[in-house]
């Protein structure tokens, strides 16, 4: 039978006392004087506080499982795959007394300390395998979480995308580590474009099958208000650029596949003609035949609703040529800004209508200007370029390699001017962009396995007598 457990803070029996007596007897059982050992007598240790010992069993099942661990990860694995083990066989046999072996971890060192009458160290176990089981994962994921959102200013820096390049909450940085791969702004452009491919094939897919009907009033009253409220304040120039919207989304052009019909109010202009049958009524009043004259026919206009197909491509034509394609030599930034409005408006009808088309546009219009920068970088100088442009420049970027001149020579100002060019390089901000999102990844995912950290630990069986 094992002997009682004794509480961590109980001290042994104090060692015995050289001479006098029986030699090798302990201290407290010696008959004869005591008096010449008093000073060999230890003063007693206090024993802990309550709050004491309740940070040590929060210690002893979160921190110290954890450094235990990860000092001796094979050892921790073992016991794991023995929890596992002994889950199966419970779950296998429905046998309660088989799960002993499971809980024997988180248990057996708290009935230990209630044993031994360590009731605050128990309370500080219970707290702290409640903190490995929900706390850790917690801290995990949010750890992770942290690092993939580090990274995106690395992939802004590396590809120079601009402020207005997250206009209407898109996040370009984001799309680039989730839709694209690789570390070169040639690999970024390339592997950008086939996700936009199949991002809008996904799309226009979605598009055919959606039921509908789309509707462009939205779209046409912003293009209207925007003209009236400019021709009422005696603008010139406004209107006219405006025109061309309204045309693009009211009159429809040879080969346009959507539905048209006759604006309101349209119609046949009839007329009457009296023409002379050369016959004479009484009093010589000569007689005429009334016929009817039909005048040209109405032309048809784009239709108010269309498809959601035709209204996704009417939608990113007018995108191509009045938003992609401004030129602000030949129009006002009035125009951009009610060419944008009008967007809007589309854009939301193709969301109402298209099912999954809110996430698809978000992804899509994220990537864009992502691979729009990316080859632009790709086409900006190269390493050698970029290292003769800096020696040129008579700015402080020369300071790194005369330093390093001075203090190793020549090549240690080539070493300061490489390593400078270096860490700038595109290809460096991303490797460290990647490598910071995917170490974010996958701490998220395995966070729910900081739950099983008290696990890991071997229960601290008693000592036989």
């Amino acid at each position: 039978m094992s002997a009682p457990a004794q509480a961590p803070w109980d001290r042994y029996k104090q060692p015995p006392v050289s001479g006098g007596g029986r030699g090798g007897e302990p201290w407290e059982k010696f008959s004869g004087d005591q008096s010449a050992n008093a000073d060999l007598q230890p003063e007693p240790t206090p024993a802990p506080g309550a709050a004491s010992r309740l940070g040590t069993g929060v210690y002893n099942t979160t921190i110290a499982p954890l450094a235990e661990a990860i000092k001796h990860p094979i050892e921790a694995a073992k016991n794991l795959v023995r929890t596992g083990l002994a889950a199966g066989k419970t779950a296998f046999t429905g046998n309660p007394f088989d799960s002993i072996d499971l809980v024997r971890p988180i248990v057996e060192p708290i009935a230990q300390d209630i044993q031994g009458g360590n009731y605050a160290g128990a309370a500080g176990q219970v707290a702290g395998n409640l903190i490995s089981m929900f706390g850790v994962p917690a801290a995990m994921k949010g750890l992770g979480i942290g690092a993939e959102v580090g990274a995106r200013p690395l992939v802004k820096s590396a590809l120079g995308l601009p402020g207005k390049a997250e206009a209407f909450g898109a996040t370009p940085a984001k799309a680039v580590l989730e839709e694209t791969s690789g570390v070169r702004p040639s690999s970024i452009a390339l592997s950008g474009r086939t996700a936009l491919k199949e991002l809008n094939s996904e799309l226009e897919s979605n598009a055919a099958t959606a039921k509908g009907p789309l509707s462009l009033a939205p779209a046409r009253a912003t293009l209207e208000d925007a003209a009236n409220k400019a021709a009422g304040a005696n603008s010139i120039a406004t209107p006219r650029e405006i025109a061309p919207m309204q045309r693009q989304l009211t009159i429809p052009e040879s080969g346009f596949a959507g539905n048209v019909e006759f604006a309101k109010g349209a119609n046949t202009p009839i007329t009457i003609n009296q023409n002379p049958t050369g016959l004479f009524g009484p009093n010589g009043q000569a007689l005429t035949k009334p016929s009817l004259i039909r005048g040209p026919s109405p032309e048809p206009v784009v239709a108010e609703e269309q498809t959601p197909l035709t209204g996704l491509k009417m939608k990113r034509q007018f995108d191509q040529d009045f938003i992609r394609n401004w030129n602000p030599q030949a129009n006002t930034k009035g125009q951009l800004g009610v060419a944008r409005s009008a967007y809007h408006d589309l854009a939301s009808e193709v969301n109402r209508t298209v099912p999954g088309a809110p996430e698809l546009n978000q992804r899509i219009s994220s990537l864009i200007p992502a691979v729009d920068r990316a080859e632009a970088v790709n086409l900006s100088a190269g390493p050698g370029e970029r290292i003769l442009n800096r020696v040129a420049r008579p700015t402080g970027a020369l300071a790194p390699a005369l330093l390093g001149l001075h203090e190793g020579g020549v090549p240690g100002m080539v070493g300061a001017i490489t390593g400078q060019e270096t860490l700038s390089s595109p290809v460096v901000k991303m490797m460290g962009a990647r490598t910071l999102f995917n170490g974010g990844k996958a701490l998220q995912k395995i966070a729910p396995a900081g739950a099983a950290i008290p696990l890991t630990r071997r229960p601290q069986r008693e000592q036989q007598p």
